[in-house]
């Protein structure tokens, strides 16, 4: 059966961030979001996926530029 939570650690070791930098991105709006199961934090395997996605697309948007 396929994993559907990923726990902090194991998002710390998908993206290859730091623990705080998970609870940092858990907090801000856009972020990743998180899902309590008692009284442990998971997040969704495809919320990791939609979050790099998103990152990916804000990285890869040119610049509009005006020529006047």
């Amino acid at each position: 059966m396929e994993q559907l939570f990923l726990t902090i650690p194991q998002v710390c070791d998908v993206l290859q961030i730091s623990r705080s930098t998970v609870y940092q991105l858990m907090d801000q709006p856009d972020g990743l979001a998180r899902t309590k199961i008692g009284r442990s934090a998971r997040i969704h395997v495809e919320e990791v996926r939609r979050w790099v996605e998103q990152q990916q697309s804000s990285q890869q948007s040119p610049a509009i530029r005006r020529n006047d």
